[in-house]
Parts: C-alpha cells; sequence; structure tokens
C-alpha cells in the first residue's frame, strides 16, 4: 500500500542504479499526495469486465471430444505474487503464517503452519478462494487463545470483511462468516482484528457507506455478532484510516486507534477505548505529542502487554524524515513516558510501516528502512520493559540489494520472534521468514520462502476471435516474465495449437504491466489493442498499444499514439473493431477528472503515428460513472458502442452510439430497462449482421434479462 507500489517502473529504474527511492527528491506533501492517491485505489470497488462479444452465429457442437485443451504454456520460475503477510502462535511453539496468493489466478488466501523448531509443518493450503472476478486480499490472523486461530480478509468486489475459525487440530471450526454489515451499499476498507482470551473475535475497519467511519463489533467463536457495527470515531465528514486493535489481555479493555484527519489535511494517530459490549469507554484522544500534530502521522499498529499496556507505533514525518515513534498508554493511567523515536539512525532517510508485537517481556517494532549505506531493508528493535531499546537495531531481510517491504511480526510465547516481509529477490514477491531467539540472534542462516508454489505463472483476461470455419485466435494476459505481457495462440477446430504462444507486446527494456488484451478478426487479418504500462520517453503511464499484422504466424507491433493530457490517466477495456475500407475503430474508457469516459480514435496502418490524433469523447457530460463497454460490427458496415452510464439521470442507463464508416456518429439511444423497480447493474452487448442490438443485463435484483 506504499506509494511505491504506484510507480513499479521507477522503483525498479531505482534499483538498476542502487539509488533507494526514497533518496530520491520528495516532501511530505509529495508523500501526502501519494498516500492519499494509493489509499483511494485501494478502496475503489473494481468493476467486472463485459464478457466478451458474441461475433458469429453458427451451430453449437463439440467438434473434438476428449480432455479440455490447454493453451498457455507458461514456464518456471514461478510468477505468482504473495502479499501481506501476518502471523499469530497457537501451542506448543508453533505458529501460523497467512497471505493473499495468486497462483490458482485471482488473489486467494494461503496458508502455513510452522511447528514448534520453526520449519513448516505440511504444505500451503487455502484458507479461502473464489470466482474469476474477487480478489481475496489482506488477511489477518490472531489466536484465539485455545490453540486455534481465526483468520479474516477482505473481499476486493464485494467490501465484505469475512473470516474462519480453526480449533486446535486444524480444522473449521466456524465459517466462513461475513463480520461487517454490507446493508446499503456498505463497503470495508482496510481493517485489523484480535481476539479475547475466551476466544471471542474482534474487529476493527474502514466503513464505506453514507461516510467514511472507523466501525468496530465483536463476533463470538462461532462467526455470529455478539454487537452492531459501532462507530468509534467522535468527529464529523473527515477521512479515519487504517484502523488497528489490540485487547488487555487482563481486564478484557479493547484499544482501537486509527489515522485521523479531522484536523485538516495533515494525518494524527487518534485512539478510542471500547468495553467487551461494543460500548465506547471516554472518548477519542490522540497519543501523539501536542508539539507535534502540525507534522503527518501514518499507519499505526497497536500491541498489549501487561508492563507497557497498550505499545502504539506509527509513521511520523517530524523533523522533516519519515521515522517511526511509539508511544505507551493505560486506559486508567494515560501517558506512559513520551512519543519516542525508534528509527533514529542518522543514515536512515526514511521509515515506513511499522509493525509491533507484545512479547513475554517487553516488546518488539519492526519497519522498512531506508538508508544511504544499506537500502531497501526490513530492520527490527526489541525494547525492554519500560520502553528502553534492548540492543541495537536487527537487519531483518538478508538481501538489500532488492526491494524488501510489508514487514510484520509475532511472538510464539516460546521465546522466539516470528519476522515476516514481502521480499522481491527472485523477481517476483515471495512471503519470506526469519526466526530470533531471546537474544536478538538469527535462528537461521538464510531467510525462509513461505509460499511453496515451484513453477508456471498467471495466465489471465483471455479473448478469442474467430477467423475463419477452422481457426480463432486467443489473446491473453500471462506473468511467465514479468508482471504480465501479452500472447497470442492460434487454435484450429480441431484443438491443434498452430505456432505455438507468440509473445507479441514488444520487447521492454524495464518490465512492466501490459493487459487488458482484446481481439478482432477480419477475413484475412486481425487487430490486437492492449493496455501498455511502459515508459515512453521517459514518462510513466497506461497507453493503449495496438498490434495488426494478416492472419499467420507473425506479428508487429506498432503504438497507439494519444493526446499527452491522457497519457497518465488510468484506462480500461479497449475496445477495436475495423470497417470494410481499412479504417479502424478503437474505443476505451478513460479515467479523467474523476470518473471512467468513453474515448474513441479512428486510424489506419498509415495514420497510426499521427503527431495529434483525432480523439473523440463518445460520452456526453450527463453520461458518468461509465464501464462495461461493448463493441460490434454489423453487416452494413457500421460499429456499434454500447456502454452503462451509471451515473445517468434518473438510473443506470444503457448508452448505445453507432458510426458510420469514416468514423463519423450517425446516432445514439439510451435504455433504462424495462421490468419496474429493476435498476441496471452489467450488461454485455453484441450486434447482428442485420444491426439488431442484443442487450444481456443484469439486474439490482441479481437476474439476468436480455432485450433486443
Amino acid at each position: 500500500m506504499k506509494y511505491y507500489r504506484l510507480l513499479p517502473l521507477f522503483y525498479l529504474l531505482s534499483l538498476l542504479i542502487l539509488i533507494p527511492p526514497a533518496i530520491l527528491a520528495r516532501t511530505s506533501d509529495d508523500f501526502l499526495i501519494k498516500h492519499r492517491n494509493d489509499h483511494n485505489r485501494r478502496i475503489t470497488r473494481p468493476t467486472i469486465m463485459a464478457i466478451e462479444e458474441l461475433r458469429t452465429a453458427f451451430p453449437v457442437q463439440k467438434t473434438q471430444a476428449g480432455e479440455d485443451i490447454l493453451i498457455s504454456a507458461s514456464v518456471a520460475p514461478a510468477r505468482f505474487n504473495q502479499d501481506n503477510a501476518a502471523v499469530a502462535p497457537l501451542t506448543d511453539g508453533r505458529m501460523v503464517i497467512v497471505w493473499n496468493d495468486d497462483r490458482n489466478g485471482n488473489k486467494m488466501i494461503f496458508a502455513q503452519i510452522l511447528n514448534s523448531s520453526g520449519n513448516p509443518a505440511g504444505d500451503n493450503f487455502i484458507i479461502a478462494g473464489t470466482g474469476q472476478y474477487t480478489d481475496l486480499v489482506e488477511p489477518k490472523v490472531v489466536s484465539d487463545g485455545s490453540g486455534g486461530f481465526f483468520v479474516a480478509w477482505r473481499e476486493v468486489m464485494t467490501g465484505r470483511l469475512m473470516g474462519v475459525h480453526y480449533n486446535s487440530s486444524g480444522v473449521i471450526a466456524a465459517g466462513p462468516f461475513q463480520i461487517n454489515d454490507t446493508d446499503g451499499g456498505a463497503y470495508a476498507g482496510p481493517f485489523d482484528i484480535a481476539a479475547y482470551s475466551s476466544g471471542s473475535l474482534v474487529a476493527a475497519w474502514e466503513d464505506y457507506s453514507d461516510a467514511n467511519n472507523i466501525k468496530f463489533r465483536v463476533i463470538s467463536t462461532t462467526g455470529s455478532p455478539l454487537t452492531d457495527p459501532v462507530t468509534v470515531n467522535s468527529a464529523g465528514s473527515f477521512d479515519f484510516w487504517y484502523p488497528a486493535v489490540a485487547i488487555n489481555s487482563a481486564t478484557a479493555a479493547i484499544a482501537v486507534a486509527w489515522e485521523d484527519f479531522r484536523n485538516g489535511t495533515d494525518p494524527d494517530i487518534y485512539m478510542q477505548y471500547v468495553n467487551t459490549d461494543g460500548s465506547l469507554a471516554g472518548n477519542n484522544f490522540s497519543p501523539v505529542s501536542a508539539s507535534a500534530t502540525s507534522a503527518n502521522q501514518y499507519f499505526p499498529d497497536i500491541a498489549f502487554n501487561t508492563t507497557d499496556k497498550f505499545i502504539i507505533a506509527w509513521n511520523d514525518d517530524r523533523g522533516g524524515n519519515n521515522r517511526i515513534y511509539f508511544q505507551r498508554h493505560d486506559r486508567i493511567s494515560g501517558l506512559l513516558g513520551s512519543n519516542t523515536a525508534v528509527s533514529t539512525d542518522s543514515s536512515e532517510v526514511e521509515s515506513l510501516e511499522p509493525s509491533v508485537t507484545a512479547m513475554t517481556t517487553g516488546f518488539a517494532i519492526s519497519w522498512e528502512a531506508y538508508s544511504t549505506n544499506v537500502p531497501l531493508n526490513i530492520v527490527m528493535q526489541r525494547f525492554s520493559n519500560g520502553g528502553t531499546a534492548n540492543g541495537s537495531r536487527i537487519r531483518v531481510s538478508d538481501d538489500p540489494s532488492n526491494m524488501n517491504d510489508n514487514p510484520a511480526i509475532g511472538y510464539d510465547n516460546a521465546g522466539k520472534i516470528h519476522a515476516l516481509w514481502t521480499g522481491y529477490s527472485e523477481g517476483q514477491p515471495d512471503i519470506k521468514l526469519q526466526q530470533f531467539g531471546t537474544d536478538g540472534s538469527a535462528l537461521g542462516i538464510s531467510s525462509l520462502k513461505i509460499n511453496d508454489d515451484t513453477a508456471g505463472a498467471p495466465s489471465i483476461e483471455a479473448k478469442l476471435a474467430v477467423a475463419n470455419d477452422t481457426l480463432a485466435l486467443l489473446i491473453f494476459t500471462d506473468s511467465r516474465e514479468d508482471e504480465g505481457d501479452i500472447y497470442l495462440q492460434y487454435i484450429k477446430n480441431n484443438g491443434q495449437l498452430l505456432y505455438g504462444n507468440q509473445h507479441i507486446s514488444p520487447p521492454e527494456a524495464v518490465p512492466s504491466l501490459q493487459n487488458d488484451p482484446y481481439i478482432v478478426c477480419g477475413e484475412n487479418n486481425y487487430d490486437a489493442v492492449w493496455i501498455d504500462n511502459r515508459s515512453v520517453n521517459g514518462v510513466i503511464g497506461p497507453r493503449i498499444r495496438w498490434s495488426g499484422n494478416a492472419i499467420g504466424g507473425h506479428v508487429y507491433n506498432v503504438p497507439v499514439h494519444v493526446t499527452p493530457d491522457l497519457n497518465v490517466d488510468p484506462k480500461k477495456s479497449p475496445r477495436i473493431e475495423g470497417f470494410d475500407n481499412g479504417l479502424r475503430f478503437l474505443a476505451w474508457l478513460n479515467y479523467v477528472s474523476g470518473e471512467y469516459k468513453v474515448y474513441a480514435y479512428t486510424f489506419t496502418s498509415e495514420t497510426i503515428n499521427t503527431d495529434n490524433p483525432d480523439i473523440v469523447t463518445v460520452s456526453t457530460s450527463l453520461e458518468t460513472d461509465n464501464d462495461f463497454l461493448c463493441i460490434g460490427h454489423d453487416g452494413n458496415d457500421i460499429v456499434t458502442l454500447a456502454y452503462l452510464s451509471r451515473g445517468y439521470s434518473g438510473g443506470p442507463n444503457v448508452r448505445v452510439v453507432r458510426f458510420d464508416n469514416t468514423g463519423s456518429e450517425i446516432g445514439r439511444l439510451g435504455f433504462a430497462g424495462d421490468v419496474g423497480g429493476v435498476a441496471i447493474e452489467e450488461i454485455s452487448a453484441a450486434v447482428g449482421t442485420d444491426g439488431v442490438i442484443y442487450l444481456l443485463w443484469r439486474g439490482d435484483d441479481d437476474n439476468l434479462y436480455l432485450t433486443s
């Protein structure tokens, strides 16, 4: 969730010249802007891409009996993405680690048990997984006090927080169950969990219904709610982000901390004590020193031990650099000591996102450190009771020449600290572990990779176009070489694969993401388009790239030029059709001024490199929050676009716009649905050779309807 992830090319370039990103020119205002942008992307509900448009009507029959045909040819090494690890103690020195993992396509929640020696016991196993369009992310895990554990995660598509309870035998005791209420369209953002020694679960999350608030709830061991969701922040319409929660093991008092914007544009850390019945105890307060409230405080984390009470750690830019601070606080006596800087090394340019754990004696804090001498590192500091540093700072990660981030630490009550992070030493993010004894010494010679994926890579976003009676072309996104490239495969109707997987996105000097492909076939040629995130003339930002060629075993690539003001804005759903005269018609959704608008551009192979292309805004000012872009070409040489405007006056409206073979608009119409009381939520559209438009749509009653 750091801003470094927003610009992966920037990160990779900085690694090539061995300069940590934090050293490059940046101010606290820059960090705050990127922090806001990254958070807003994190809580934006994604949209399901439209189902592939039907292009050719022919009798449906199976042409070959037998097994399904494997199309993609993914190769080793593994190119899966593992991230957001969390860890919790079980019994007898055992630990459980969870993370989100895309080895099966979309992101799912995986886990690994460590035995009392700190070694993996068995293989990785799936905690939760779901369908193609729903990523499960950011898992949290806590002990239930009886040898079992709770795992919770966030469904990106639905905004639900889900949980499951495992008993001490590793068998599901309850769940999956829903933690938050989603009535009225409420959507959950980042969250945290804790558990009583008696086994009940508590959760705090960012809630988005009418406004953004921090909500809190208690859940029983069986997964049923024991309280309604309670709002813990007391201020009005401000931003309240990144909650963290911990429990006083002696009194069962609960403390929630969060990032709070009530005092202006700069965030501060606030806290609230909560009783076991969910009622608030006292008022919101800030553990940040009054003299530092004009600075920015980010990313709180919280833990509890009986001596130091609640230990709150956060990122703080007072003094001009981002440092890690902590403060101890007791519900009865208030502040214990003062704000204390953890990361004080003069060579440390920046410290980010702390993770804190309580131990039998004292506590430990881990964080990302960006230093002039050891960049891109995970470090840890142990503290004795009373908040005094216990020994020197420890370097946790063992590969400082590569990116390391997202630290998480836990204590196993048998004297070992388990330090986790996401490490990129093998080209893709993996979950890494290092264990430390009571004296702070590393128990392993090198870090252990926890995820056990061994080979392959995700192959996703497949689109199919029929070339003729015997041949079809399949285009898809594949991560076998980096984050994602575009591949093409020819398929005969007898199941034979021709030419092998062809890598049709151009070679890259620095690896970058290409995705969201689309393909259409004419009688003798094909046109393919996709989103391409590589740098062009030093400017990073998504562009649309086109590949067109005669149908055969060879391809070439030419970038589609768009105007500079559109270069760095998010794009999705590129769609292309060809007129009979050779003119291509390209349309896409472009994020401009807070919403997606529909743009179009016509070109030929000869005019594609025009410096000032004539880009047309298809959607009008009345058509807002546009999505599900579909395209079709009929027998009258007319191209039709259809898309859903969610924010249309009077309710969601399907907009249909038609273009002649010069690329000129020749008419448009709208459709709001013809079923009383049912609003359109998703669409897929196709056009017949006679120009009749077929619209398949899902209503907010979850039924499918067909309209022509």
